[in-house]
């Protein structure tokens, strides 16, 4: 009985570390922002965030964006220098990852009871998959989100990409809604932004794609996010 319990916690293990790459669409109604695509490969808690932007000029700074989900720290990649910065963000949990986005005046979130969350009672069909339509506001931002089950192992992709959204302040973390977001339209300063799901799917992700290069160097320069 012990053996068939512990070979089952170490499924339920390997399930919950499941491997994802996935791409999503942004999009602004503004007229000088052409849109991007990002390509999100994630590995256990870390995800590697590449954007593609169309166009693009090809002096361009390429940065990769290495997220951890667990501790919220982030490292930088620049691959034409060969070097990283990392960004230690000071969030040893999801309780003060929450309170920055309620003390934050870009995002004006912050934990689900801070949040203005309603089920709408409507669904569509976004692509091929159907989903459930939620609005949420803040005190700045408001937003549409169509949520679905329809996706692997969605429980597992929910809880990631619930942290790694509010780590990019795409969203604001909110428990309550049971799914993964398609589709999302936040309405910020008169625009308004779509990210869409373009695809996902569970994948092997060499663990090399979620680390800093071993040919990279500490950069000099001042943090990304400090420039």
């Amino acid at each position: 009985m012990k053996k068939f319990v512990t070979i089952f916690l170490l499924v339920a293990a390997c399930q919950a570390r499941a491997d994802f790459v996935i791409v999503e669409n942004v999009r602004s109604t503004d007229k000088g922002n052409p849109g991007e695509s990002l390509t999100i490969k994630i590995k256990g808690d870390v995800a590697r965030v590449e954007t593609n932007v169309p166009n693009a000029p090809k002096d361009a700074l390429k940065v990769i964006h290495l997220l951890d989900t667990y501790s919220y720290d982030v490292t930088y990649l620049y691959p034409k220098k060969k070097e990283f910065d990392r960004h230690s963000t000071n969030w040893p949990g999801l309780e003060n990852l929450m309170k920055l986005e309620q003390e934050n005046p870009d995002i004006g979130g912050g934990p689900d009871a801070a949040v203005k969350l309603v089920d709408t009672g409507r669904s569509e069909k976004v692509g091929d998959y159907n989903a459930e339509i939620y609005t949420a506001e803040t005190p700045k931002l408001k937003f549409t989100m169509w949520v679905t089950k329809d996706v692997p192992d969605y429980a597992v992709l929910r809880d990631l990409m619930r942290r790694l959204h509010a780590m990019m302040a795409a969203i604001p973390y909110t428990p309550k809604i049971d799914g993964v977001a398609v589709r999302t339209e936040t309405v910020r300063h008169g625009q308004t932004i779509t990210i869409s799901l373009a695809s996902v799917k569970k994948a092997d992700v060499d663990t090399a794609e979620v680390e800093i290069p071993t040919a990279y160097t500490e950069a000099t320069h001042a943090p990304l996010n400090q420039r």
